[in-house]
């Protein structure tokens, strides 16, 4: 038995075997949907156990920058976390997160993205935090200048993308492998553009879901709406953060959870990478005092004390309120 360590040369087609075989009941898929993970370029990133020459334990890492407010934040989004049945209650998937951790640790990852809220999570000291929204958009309106957007529409959608002021920063190549794909959220997804704004809807559960949007948030609802109009359905369900302006646009909406689990891997290495977020915003003597009283923080204690957690938001003293919880993005695309 080898591992933990790093995929090598020649068997990445080993790996994305197992994930096929543990994530989707054998169906070759997904390398298909997750194209930037599963890849020979991404292979030390996919950390393993290999067993007489087969992966027989899988989690894999894509490396990705957050944007908040200018800020860079590096992190780490996990999926694919897969084992062998044969091979299952011998803690290999534990190992592996810690193994992936110290390679992250290595190359300045702070933070975790994790695709899934398994106890494995949880007892690696994963949360579900954020701040984010989901609402019911209702009413059929069909309107000619809404379209699906094409690979000529990639330049665009990453150009509205750019101007979010929280987000991941997707450079044109990999958003144009993730838009090839015809998948969002581990769903088929459709996009679609008008004016000067941008949509992704997935069907889960029988309804039109919007996972992703960029741009005008009015120009936004005139998709749903066109969406709706040309299906059998009269809702539609739009999750957006909780520092989109539709947060003040719709009429109703209600907190929801990440769709999956983060993780602040090192205190001190978030906060030097986040901490010019505070000093714009707080006398450099309380920035100080902060980055004292969090190195005293557990994990799962100090993930929701910066984020937020439908878990139950921690309580936020008085002069931290508006910095705090720090606003992180949803996945859409970025999904792995």
């Amino acid at each position: 038995m080898e591992g933990p360590r790093g995929l090598r040369k020649g068997e990445i087609d080993s790996a994305v075997e197992l994930a096929d075989k543990v994530l989707a009941s054998g169906e070759k898929r997904m390398q298909k949907v997750y194209p930037l993970l599963l890849s020979e370029d991404n292979a030390e990133n996919l950390r393993v156990f290999v067993d007489k020459g087969k992966v027989v334990s899988l989690v894999g890492m894509l490396p990705r920058e957050l944007n908040i407010y200018g800020h860079k934040v590096y992190v780490g989004l996990i999926g694919s976390v897969s084992t062998d049945p044969e091979y299952r209650g011998k803690g290999f998937a534990t190992k592996l997160l810690h193994d992936v951790e110290l390679k992250a640790l290595k190359d300045g990852i702070a933070l975790f993205y994790i695709s899934g809220g398994r106890n494995l999570y949880k007892r690696f000291g994963a949360v579900n935090a954020g701040v984010f929204y989901t609402t019911t958009i209702s009413g059929k309106k069909e309107n000619p200048e809404v379209r699906k957007a094409t690979v000529k529409d990639i330049a665009k959608i990453c150009e509205i993308h750019s101007r979010k002021p929280v987000k991941f920063v997707r450079y044109f190549d990999d958003f144009l492998k993730v838009f090839q794909t015809g998948h969002a959220v581990d769903k088929e997804a459709e996009y679609f553009i008008f004016k000067d704004s941008y949509a992704i809807f997935v069907e889960r559960d029988g309804q039109p879901r919007m996972v992703e949007y960029g741009g005008d948030e009015q120009d936004v609802l005139e998709i749903v709406k066109h969406v709706l109009s040309k299906s059998d359905h009269y809702e539609a369900l739009i999750h957006f953060p909780g520092f989109s302006a539709f947060k003040n646009i719709v009429p109703e909406k209600k907190r929801r959870g990440f769709f999956g689990t983060v993780k602040v891997l090192s205190n001190e290495m978030f906060f030097d990478q986040i901490k010019g977020y505070f000093l714009e915003r707080l006398p450099k003597r309380r920035v100080e005092k902060l980055k004292e009283q969090l190195s005293c923080m557990d994990t799962p204690s100090l993930t929701k004390f910066l984020f937020g957690s439908i878990e139950g938001d921690p309580e936020i003293p008085a002069d931290l309120e508006g910095v705090l919880p720090i606003p992180i993005p949803d996945y859409g695309a970025d999904f792995i």
